[in-house]
Parts: C-alpha cells; structure tokens; sequence
C-alpha cells in the first residue's frame, strides 16, 4: 500500500481504499490457504500480541484473519498509507484490533515497538511484493519479533495481469499514455540528507544537481540544490535547503504507470517464475535478518472472472491505468487492453481464468537459549 504520499512514478497519489475490496472472493482464498498451510511451532495464547503488515483498508482483518487468531491480547493492524488506516478504523473497528500507519521497509520499527512492545507473531498478507529491500524489511520483522516469534506472510512473485499491463506499457503506441499529471507537496523542516537520498532512489529520481539558488521565503536567498528525475514527458523536482528552515513547495509531477515502479524488482513479467532463484533470495535474506527459515511455498492460484470485460471493469479502475488516456482513446485502449488479455487469461467453464502466482513464507527468529 503507498504512504502517504507515493514515490513519483507509482501512483501519485493514495490509492481509494473502496477500490480493495472487490479482492475480497480471491484474495481471502489465497490468504487463508496459505495461513493454513503453516505450521507455527509455537501454538497461540491467550495473551499473545500480533502484528499484521499491510492491512489495506481493515475487511480481511476483521472479517477473515481476527476469528482465526482466537483470543489474542490485541492485534496491531498496520499500513504504510494513512488513507488505509483511516478507512479501516472507520470501517471495521474492533477492541481488539488497534489501527496504526508503519511502513515494514523504511519505517521506524524500534519505536513502533517501543509503543506497543515486542510481538509474538508477525503477519502479512499480500504486501511484500511492494517491498524493494527484502533484507532490510524482515530485519525490521526481526525486531518487531519476542524471541522465538514467528513470521509468515503470502504475496505474488507475478501475475498474468501484470504481465499484459507490462507487454501493453513497452508499446510505442500507449507508453505515452500509462501516466498522468499530479503534483507532490514537499515540507522541509530540517536536513536530513541520507533520508532524502533514500527517498530519491526510491522514487527512481536521477540526483543531479543544478547550479541554481531559489529565493524562498520572504524573498531571501537560501543556497539549495534542486533535484530531478528524467522522464520521456517531463520530469519530478524535489527541492532541498541547505538550512533547517521550514517551508512548502507544491510542484507537478508526470507519474508513470510502470508496473516496475509500482512492485518489487523481485516481481516477474512476461517469463516464467524462476522458482529456485526465488526461493534461494528468500534463504539467504531471511539468514541475513537473523531470521530462520521454517518453509517457503511457490504455486500458482488462478482466479476466475466471467469474461475478460469482467477483469477490465475490476483492474483497470484498480490501477487507474486509463488516467491518462484522453477520452477518445479510451476505447482503442480497452480494446487493445482486452487483446491481449485474451491471449493470457485461460478460458474455462466458469469463465476466464487469470494466473496469480504466490509465495508463501514461514520464518522464526532464533529462540532465547
């Protein structure tokens, strides 16, 4: 789920929430499936407290993963997007449930911990394909774990959908369009340079600096580098002050619909899933986080639709892939959308089956001797 606000070239903006929950039928499968298909080796108690990362907008917690967890102490539901958050407390409130904003890869988990405490279990369901530093994320799932905790999560290493949303941004003829103008707000308090260069890369910025100095702020001059990310449409401008000044700027910004800039580098397009290299980068970043792992799962779910127009109607308006099309395009888009969705979805009695391929990952951090 994006924070609060998305890396340029993602999605510009915070995606709906209401836009989640027609996954409910296919996600809810997969999601249970795998939670079943674990083996804890610790059995839940009472008093047990879990962390879930990613809850969207609250429906699969409350309605799905709470009643399976028994009577935990409490159960903190966790998303990176604020938007999300407040859906869900809104939505599906529940005493012992505690909504809050954490992102699992760049957040501040010693002090998300320092907050609630340490967890007996860690979850995640259909998230960590948005997690670029795999290693980094379960080094802040091992912090987040009681000694001896254990951690599971299921999400996709690819999809047929994603594979023709890619085959359909690498053509000449709708690349130019699988974007759309926003603009981001930028509030500078103080200088913290290795942050800002994490967020440039994170948001594919190129950091070049230019030789200019900006007045700000009741006319005064303040020296400052403005940093762009090049784009075949335009560029994104972060600006950043060499003094610990406060102020906003809102510039625009053209975000690219790129499936690449939305999920992981570990996501795969148009190839077949290579399993055992998949399953070997889980080994080795889980033993880098100090982590154990207990077993990772690789599968395909297919999900069905009635038609392919059944899966435009879903998919497009999920992804706002169609943001910036012009409305005399749309049609043409569709159709060439519907084409090659044809070819990669599997016709079957109920209708059109579309590929979701899904890794299922059981870890545990090292019992106290």
């Amino acid at each position: 789920m994006p924070p609060t606000t998305s890396p340029a070239g993602s999605s510009g903006k915070e995606r709906d929430p209401r836009t989640f929950l027609w996954l409910r039928e296919h996600n809810y499968r997969d999601n249970l499936k795998a939670l079943d298909s674990v083996q804890f080796r610790r059995p839940a108690e009472v008093g047990d407290q879990y962390l879930d990362v990613g809850c969207g907008p609250g429906n699969f917690v409350a309605e799905a993963l709470l009643p399976r967890l028994g009577h935990c102490r409490r159960l903190i539901a966790t998303d990176k997007a604020a938007s999300m958050v407040e859906y869900a407390r809104e939505h599906y409130p529940n005493p012992a449930v505690v909504y809050d904003v954490l992102d699992i890869e760049r957040g501040d988990v010693q002090s998300f911990v320092g907050k609630y405490g340490l967890f007996d279990r860690v979850y995640s369901f259909m998230a960590f394909h948005y997690v670029n530093d795999l290693e980094r994320a379960y080094r802040n799932v091992f912090l987040a774990l009681k000694d001896g905790g254990e951690f599971m999560r299921v999400s996709f290493t690819g999809t047929a959908i994603t594979d023709v949303w890619y085959q359909l941004y690498c053509t000449e003829e709708w690349k130019a369009f699988l974007s759309f103008r926003s603009s981001c707000v930028v509030i500078i308090t103080s200088i913290d340079w290795e942050s800002f260069f994490l967020l440039s890369a994170a948001s594919g910025m190129d950091v070049t600096p230019l030789t200019s100095l900006y007045t700000l702020l009741n006319s005064r001059v303040h020296a400052g580098m403005i940093f762009r990310r090049k784009e075949r449409h335009g560029f994104v401008m972060s600006l950043c002050a060499a003094s610990a000044i406060s102020f906003l700027i809102k510039l625009p910004s053209l975000c690219s619909q790129n499936p690449k800039k939305l999920l992981s580098q570990r996501f795969c397009y148009c190839a077949p899933i290579p399993l055992t290299e998949i399953a070997d980068n889980e080994e080795k970043a889980v033993a880098a986080a100090g982590l154990e792992l207990v077993s990772c799962q690789l599968y395909d779910s297919y999900w069905t639709k009635p038609d392919v127009d059944s899966w435009l109607d879903s998919y497009v308006p999920f992804f706002r892939l169609d943001s910036g099309v012009p409305a005399e395009r749309r049609a043409a888009f569709r159709e060439a959308f519907r084409s090659l969705l044809l070819k990669a979805s599997i016709a079957t009695p109920k209708g059109r089956d579309l590929r979701h391929s899904v890794i299922v990952v059981h870890a545990q951090k090292p019992p106290r001797p």
